[in-house]
């Protein structure tokens, strides 16, 4: 093998029933069980292994062809040491990378498969005990496979065995390639009974397993040469077509079946075939004495077997066959040690605990009951994982997030029962059943694909997304990191309040990174025993290592860890006292702008050429400017005062964001709409009557200084000047303009309530007057997701290309990965020190790394080799935009670089040193990393049953 990663897909193939077609060449493999056919494919790029990759190999199920359902196993070699290794010891890796690549090697191949046509794959996964105590679990199951053939009298290399980790449910996948299935259900049957003792107990080293056998079309040439075939039967459930009774099957069959024995001269007395009528999910049973050799070639090109032939066409529906292979010895059985019965009963009566509580609630509430019936149903799925040693890795996941699920339960109906007020009960009541309800759909799915992987499901119907069974280990991978950063950022907070959170990483059904709290509504200042966050990640993302660690990480601080929340507050709060200014005068520029154009400047057309007229107005509109940017840093500093005034009164606890954001809306609203009337002197109305009658004063006298050089009557100015130095004087004695009060209460009553403009007011640009909730909407947005991403970034130690990928590599929308507004721009800025362009650099370092990617599987179809230029063009445009002086709609952005640079600052002192050791070994630069990077996925893994209590 190349020194490279060597990855294998191998997909199990189910006919469509009613289908009558010979379906042999759609698959290399034809398989004997619930799955009809197999192809096996090796890759030596990681990412063909995610959905995309399978359906490129045609591992989805698709329309066009004639199965109902696939199913593709993911696998990799070990590392080339580790498999040179083994294959001294008569394992072999070689012919299977070589079967893998079929089309580079056919000719060995069919000479291979000529002679070793039995190809079988046993999905096998160790009990929680063997991974426990064992550290290297494949030079585990290396030593009792090597035992195994030893004692049962075969030799490795008539075997071909090889032992191959997986990434999916299956802990690992054991592939044989031998010219007799009875040597390798030996050896299977064998490792079912290998016991590991621990501290003087005995326990068994598998708690599950399915095996599968197949045979390749080329041993047909050989089938007089293989030994022992005599000792292999099949047996073959059949359905039959509608108005087909068994009986007139039998007739049939048994004379086609006559015709296969004439021409094969075998006498009528040799036959012993049988045709049963059973009940169940099948109608009839063949069962047969005849050795394997005779029923085989049936199966192949149109003959008796194989859905070409008329009998399918008349009489068959669907079959599924088997294989038997009979017992030769009988021995002595005594009992192995297991904790699994204790553990089921435990949450057994824990779930009814909680789900007769719920029950009584809902009956006392008149809430339908439903929910709860569903609710059911999931815990008796978790139940009937859980009672095997194996799931010991969805016990500690999904087992937490029952836990947390019944305390946030347990709490709200506390909380319900101490309320006076009905309608706030209804409230919460609303809420508790909205986050059950959440939590029944997510684990629900969760806990059928795993169903779905388990050997007592595993031939049932595919679920309606691509398969994640065969990406398990990587989600226990990304459930065990994303907790322990979670613990780890924990204990970086400096407030005394220390939460504990549960995060349960799911995927499938989604397209983006999407995270459910699920129990927001519960006040973060309570004593809850766990918050319980579910996050769903895409099944395309699942094998993007650094991208989905990067997320993870982003919504895992959104909860968790020093976010400094008292600078957060005070930088809230300027920013949104300098926005809430801005946008107020704006509205008041736009009045004194045009009150100049109609007073003033259409006095200079008949004075000055065009080219000095325009240039005067333009110096006219300046004076404007630089006056009313005097009155917006005025009327900041007031908002200021006032906010800071008013949250000065509350605790601590409002430092929280879900309190910071609606309780700043509240006190703003009052402060500039319900806090007074022009005859309180205290009122923001009246203070900002009064600066803006100052300033309407102060422009006007720039103005007659201005003109008096430029041979312009301005008397006009004169009369702007003297009517609001008299608008000020009547301000003293409690009598207002009216038209100057309409104006800033339509402007303030617009921005605080959304209310609309009386007629006659100015006209005023929408995009420069947002509203009150859309500035703190703005500002929650910047502060929350910038905050999450700088510090995932700073944690990962991203470099600046993958950083932006990140964001591209799940949305892949450019438009959609980076939205029109100044979060990107901000974050580069603050992390990467990147101000109004990428830079060629950067631009080489993001194409750089995306060629990187392709070569490692990871290829999107660009839309034209300019694709990524084009993304960087509109990255360029949104930092442009963002260091651009035309900034009149949104500023106070300095007070979120501020705040973030504090929090970096902060991070930069913490050591997450294994963190960031994954976060390096992802970019897989090398096949040593990539492997390494494997080794941490297993670790993670092991590391659920080694932390799991006993």
């Amino acid at each position: 093998m190349d020194k490279k990663f060597n990855g294998m897909m191998i997909t199990l193939k189910k006919r469509m029933v009613c289908i009558n077609q010979d379906d042999t060449k759609t698959y290399r493999y034809l398989m004997f069980g619930h799955y009809d056919g197999m192809d096996i494919v090796c890759t030596d790029q990681w990412y063909q292994m995610r959905p995309k990759g399978v359906a490129d190999f045609g591992g989805n199920v698709d329309i066009g062809d004639n199965f109902g359902d696939k199913y593709t196993l993911k696998l990799y070699f070990p590392d080339v040491q580790c498999c040179q290794k083994l294959e001294r010891r008569g394992f072999a890796y070689d012919v299977w990378h070589k079967l893998g690549c079929h089309n580079d090697n056919s000719k060995e191949c069919d000479n291979i498969l000529e002679k070793f046509p039995f190809i079988s794959v046993a999905m096998i996964n160790l009990s929680e005990k063997c991974v426990k105590i064992q550290d290297n679990l494949i030079e585990t199951m290396q030593s009792v496979i090597a035992r195994a053939a030893k004692e049962t009298g075969s030799n490795l290399s008539e075997i071909h065995c090889a032992i191959m980790p997986s990434v999916g449910y299956a802990d690992f996948v054991l592939l044989f390639l031998s010219d007799n299935l009875k040597k390798v259900i030996t050896i299977l049957d064998y490792l079912r009974k290998e016991r590991i003792v621990d501290e003087g107990k005995s326990y068994a080293m598998l708690s599950n397993s399915y095996a599968i056998s197949g045979f390749a079309r080329e041993g047909l040439n050989n089938l007089h040469n293989l030994p022992e075939l005599d000792k292999v039967k099949l047996s073959i459930r059949v359905n039959l077509r509608d108005g087909v009774s068994a009986s007139q099957f039998k007739s049939y069959f048994d004379k086609e079946l006559d015709k296969v024995f004439k021409i094969r001269e075998i006498q009528k007395e040799e036959q012993s075939t049988k045709l049963y009528q059973v009940f169940g999910n099948s109608d009839c049973l063949i069962l047969s004495d005849m050795p394997f050799d005779f029923f085989v070639p049936l199966f192949y090109d149109g003959n008796l077997l194989n859905p070409e032939h008329e009998l399918f066409e008349k009489y068959i529906q669907h079959t599924r066959s088997s294989v038997r292979v009979g017992i030769d010895a009988e021995e002595d059985f005594h009992p192995l040690e297991s904790d699994t019965s204790r553990i089921y009963r435990e949450y057994q009566q824990e779930f009814q605990d909680i789900i007769d509580i719920l029950k009584k609630f809902v009956k006392e509430s008149d809430i339908p009951i439903r929910g709860i019936n569903g609710l059911q149903t999931v815990m008796k799925a978790y139940l009937a994982l859980v009672q095997f040693s194996h799931c010991f890795d969805i016990k500690e996941v999904i087992g937490a997030a029952f836990k947390a699920m019944s305390a946030n339960v347990k709490k709200t109906l506390e909380i319900i029962r101490d309320l006076d007020d009905a309608e706030e009960a209804c409230w919460y009541s609303e809420q508790m059943m909205d986050a059950l309800k959440i939590f029944r759909e997510k684990i629900e799915d969760y806990l059928a694909d795993l169903r779905r992987s388990d050997r007592l499901f595993i031939e049932g119907e595919s679920l309606s997304h691509p398969s994640i069974g065969s990406a398990t280990k990587l989600l226990f991978f990304y459930n065990h990191y994303i907790n322990d950063m979670a613990a780890s950022l924990v204990e970086t907070e400096e407030s005394e309040q220390k939460p504990r959170f549960t995060f349960v990483v799911t995927s499938g059904g989604c397209d983006l990174t999407t995270a459910y709290d699920l129990f927001s509504y519960l006040d973060p200042a309570d004593e809850v025993e766990c918050s319980l966050i579910i996050i769903s990640v895409p099944e395309m993302s699942l094998y993007d290592f650094r991208g989905t660690m990067f997320r993870l990480l982003h919504e895992c601080y959104h909860f968790c860890g020093e976010r400094k929340r008292a600078d957060r507050q005070t930088a809230f709060l300027k920013s949104l006292s300098a926005n809430s200014a801005v946008i107020i005068s704006n509205g008041l520029y736009d009045s004194l702008i045009e009150n100049l154009e109609k007073d003033i400047l259409k006095s200079f057309k008949i004075r000055f050429s065009i080219k000095d007229q325009e240039k005067i107005e333009e110096q006219c509109r300046q004076i404007v400017t630089k006056r009313i940017g005097e009155f917006q840093h005025n009327l900041e500093l007031d908002l200021l005062q006032r906010m800071r005034s008013e949250f000065d009164k509350l605790s601590k606890e409002t430092l929280y964001a879900r309190n910071l954001y609606p309780i700043a809306a509240e006190y703003l609203e009052n402060i500039i709409w319900n806090s007074g009337e022009l005859e309180d002197e205290d009122s923001f109305l009246r203070d900002t009557y009064h600066k803006y009658l100052c300033c309407q004063v102060e422009v006007a006298e720039d103005l007659v200084s201005f003109l008096k050089g430029k041979s312009v009557p301005f008397s006009e100015a004169n009369i702007w000047k003297e009517t609001s130095t008299y608008k000020l004087v009547q301000e003293k004695s409690n009598e207002f303009d009216r038209e100057e009060e309409q104006l800033i209460r339509a402007i303030l009553g617009y921005y605080t309530n959304g209310n609309s403009f009386e007629t006659g007011l100015v006209n005023i640009e929408s995009e420069v007057l947002m509203t009150m909730e859309e500035v703190i909407g703005n500002l929650q947005d910047l502060f929350k997701e910038c905050f999450a991403d700088c510090m995932a970034a700073e944690t990962l130690n991203l470099p600046v290309e993958d950083f932006i990928l990140c964001f591209l590599y799940e949305t892949w929308i450019c438009e959609k990965a980076f939205p029109y507004t100044f979060r990107i721009a901000i974050e580069l800025k603050v992390c990467y020190g990147i101000q109004g362009k990428l830079g060629k650099s950067v631009r080489r370092k993001i194409e750089g790394k995306v060629q990187h990617w392709e070569q490692n599987g990871f290829k999107y179809q660009r839309h034209g080799d300019d694709y990524m230029e084009r993304v960087c063009d509109w990255l360029d445009k949104l930092l442009e935009e963002y260091e651009g002086t035309e900034k009149r709609h949104y500023v106070g952005i300095k007070y979120v670089e501020e705040y973030l640079q504090n929090c970096l600052d902060f991070y930069k002192g913490k050591c997450f040193k294994d963190v960031e050791e994954v976060s390096h070994l992802t970019n897989m630069n090398s096949v040593k990393d990539t492997y390494q990077l494997l080794k941490k996925v297993t670790g993670a893994w092991q590391d659920i049953a080694k932390e799991g209590k006993d």
